[in-house]
């Protein structure tokens, strides 16, 4: 990333320094919003764990179900395996409902990843303004460190590094949609289940 040196414009006014100070504000809350969305993941990373476990569970429930089937078909009793069966058929709902929540969990977690790529690109993007800004500055103030000093690079640089927040942005958006649209498949098949379990009592 293009820089200019901070002790070439130190003795400069505040209120000449205004535009420069604004965005150096604006990288520090980038800072800010990039470590929340760090803090986010590790949130997600437990939600992926739980639903794992959960996972888990409702696998170990299948193979009891089973096992129980299993026993009342070698006794040949009706009503027991009329039972067996039924729980064998509430504990496979009980599973889809887990691996519909454990999808959702790491949909969540993508785009909780993704929004941390956001950040960073926010954050880069904020402090390539604010090199803009000290190259503006320096320019006005003919402070330029040598001949081949150019606003322009600064000005690309900001530019590309904008068009690498859109391109985050853009792909947040596909994440939003994936997460959404499992969690509304986990939301359904929880109303089942428990539609389910309600039946049975």
């Amino acid at each position: 990333m293009h820089r200019v040196d901070d002790t070439a414009l130190a003795d400069i006014s505040l209120e000449e320094k205004r535009e420069m100070l604004s965005a150096d504000a604006e990288r520090a809350r980038a800072l800010e919003e990039q470590h929340k969305a760090d803090f986010e993941v590790a949130a997600g990373r437990h939600n992926v764990a739980v639903a794992e476990a959960e996972l888990t569970q409702r696998e170990a429930e299948v193979r009891k179900a089973q096992s129980q089937l299993d026993l009342a078909s070698v006794r040949r009793e009706k009503t027991e395996l009329a039972a067996a069966e039924q729980q064998l058929d509430l504990a496979r709902e009980g599973r889809r409902v887990a691996e519909a929540h454990l999808a959702w969990a790491r949909e969540r977690q993508a785009l909780l990843e993704q929004n941390v790529a956001v950040a960073r690109a926010n954050h880069r993007w904020a402090d390539a303004r604010y090199e803009l800004e000290k190259a503006r500055l320096a320019a006005r103030k003919g402070r330029v460190p040598d001949k081949d000093f150019a606003v322009r690079s600064f000005e690309e640089q900001a530019d590309r590094t904008h068009r690498d927040v859109i391109d985050a942005r853009l792909d947040a958006t596909r994440h939003q949609e994936a997460a959404a649209k499992a969690e509304r498949a986990f939301q359904e098949q929880e109303l089942k289940y428990q539609g389910r379990v309600k039946s049975k009592h």
